[in-house]
């Protein structure tokens, strides 16, 4: 039992310092920048879009689905007896802490990003159908109601309804609710910005950053 707990605490550490790698924060270093004083002001993939360009997004939005996505797979690896009853328990918790890492990087003052592409890599190794019908969903709801927080922000949410009826596990419960919490949480001030000029419109972003050549 100890040593369950003991690879647990592993894993979910593993979890964190992983998750605490930033890309777009790097890529502002080089380019002797502050992506915090650009754009959003956000460590994230939409942020280096805005300012760096597509490549550089998609860039950054794969590094931080591929950490929590890794993350989740070599927990399961080091800890497989962890699981129970298949409950992914192991793999969401060091996921889990991967989007606190990225969210809160202790070598940034515990200022990072949003943790949208982090929670998108914990749910791709959860279950990648999920993943799809997840994005899918929420992507109709965001171009609907025109305010991209509605997709990183719906979809957390969803996760964590989804996974708790799968399992009827209450580890599983906390992990994603406390995953969703901060996905909310960090989307507060976007919420707060509805129906004002500050506030980016999703379809107008798409339009400027992803489909114009």
């Amino acid at each position: 039992m100890k040593t369950k707990i003991l690879l647990c605490i592993l894993c979910m550490l593993m979890g964190y310092l992983i998750g605490s790698l930033s890309p777009s924060a790097l890529i502002a270093k080089l380019k002797h920048d502050d992506l915090r004083k650009k754009g959003t002001g956000n460590l994230g993939a939409t942020n280096v879009t805005m300012v760096y360009g597509r490549l550089m997004g998609v860039l950054v939005m794969a590094f931080d689905i591929g950490k929590s996505y890794a993350v989740f797979q070599i927990s399961e690896l080091i800890a497989p007896d962890v699981l129970s009853n298949n409950i992914r328990i192991v793999g969401l918790l060091s996921s889990g802490c991967a989007v606190i890492g990225h969210i809160f990087p202790f070598y940034m003052k515990f200022k990072g990003g949003k943790g949208v592409a982090t929670i998108a890599g914990m749910i791709l190794a959860y279950d990648p159908l999920l993943l799809l019908i997840l994005l899918g969903l929420c992507f109709i709801l965001m171009i609907t109601f025109n305010y991209g927080f509605i997709l990183p922000c719906s979809g957390a949410l969803l996760f964590c309804i989804i996974t708790t009826v799968q399992t009827h596990s209450k580890a599983t419960f906390v992990v994603t609710a406390i995953a969703a919490a901060l996905i909310i949480w960090k989307h507060l001030p976007n919420i707060k910005n509805i129906g004002t000029p500050n506030e980016i419109r999703a379809r107008e972003y798409m339009r400027k950053h992803i489909f114009h050549k």
